[in-house]
């Protein structure tokens, strides 16, 4: 074989051999671990779920660089959990949030579905040298399947993810007051803030936007705005509540939208998530 064709054969097998490596690398970055059922045995641990299960939503401020301005939950495998106002937020454009915020125009919830929402995880966010703002790098799409305002409650999936996770299961435990809770968000835009808290009690009422009340858990704790969208968890890990509205004031007194809700609305939502997801 000539010397030139020799050496454009081995060219060849050199490009192949790249492209299957590349390809492969791209396999395992977009296809992350998810660590489902985890096991609890310590403090430690729990902290460690809290922080893998919860996504930071994020909003542009500047070049290139992207704030927290509510939390999620993974709750399956390309699935989050949030508030419907976080989703609302995000999801909004330019002429509904003029409308919204200077008129208070109520925007109706179906103009969300299929919108996009930026998001980061705690792995991705590690990666940044500072936890003040998040780099374009590290954001993430996801998509609004399923809303319900009364509720306060959105369902985002996404099949765009670079980052390990962990995905959170619904408590079926009794909800007891007195109990003691693990809170996982981005307090006052502080990401990744863990706080302990209590459930005060269950509660029947409207959230802020709704039209009907739903079922709540009154939390007694450090919660405040960034919480929002956020988790309040057992001990073992499981997800009890979604962060939805405070009580201004020293009382330190937050509602989040109860499991039993929870469990309803992804129930009733089972048809866009298997379309989409």
């Amino acid at each position: 074989m000539p010397i030139e064709k020799k050496r454009i054969e081995t060219m060849k097998k050199i490009t192949a051999l790249l492209a299957y490596i590349a390809f492969t690398a791209s396999c395992i970055l977009y296809n992350p671990k998810v660590s489902e059922n985890v096991k609890i045995t310590n403090t430690k641990q729990l902290v460690s779920h809290l922080q893998e299960s919860t996504v930071a939503l994020a909003m542009l401020r500047s070049e290139k660089k992207y704030s927290a301005y509510c939390t999620g939950v993974w709750i399956r495998k390309n699935v989050m959990l949030t508030a419907f106002h976080c989703a609302e937020a995000g999801g909004m454009n330019a002429e509904e949030m003029i409308l919204s915020q200077l008129f208070g125009v109520t925007i109706p919830q179906e103009n969300f579905l299929n919108r996009d929402l930026k998001f980061s995880t705690h792995k991705q966010m590690q990666r940044d040298k500072k936890f003040s703002y998040i780099k374009s790098s590290n954001i993430n799409t996801g998509k609004i399947v399923a809303v319900s305002r009364n509720r306060d409650l959105a369902l985002i999936v996404t099949d765009n993810i670079k980052a390990p996770y962990s995905v959170a299961n619904i408590s079926d435990d009794k909800l007891l007051a007195g109990e003691d809770l693990h809170i996982m968000g981005h307090t006052i835009g502080l990401l990744y803030s863990y706080s302990q808290g209590t459930i005060a009690g269950t509660r029947v009422e409207k959230v802020v936007q709704g039209d009907e009340p739903v079922k709540l858990v009154q939390v007694s704790g450090q919660v405040w705005k960034g919480n929002s969208g956020g988790g309040a968890f057992n001990s073992k890990g499981e997800l009890v509540g979604i962060c939805s509205f405070l009580v201004r004031g020293p009382s330190h007194i937050s509602f989040f939208i109860h499991r039993d809700e929870l469990n309803e609305f992804i129930k009733e939502s089972e048809k866009s998530l298997k379309t989409k997801s």
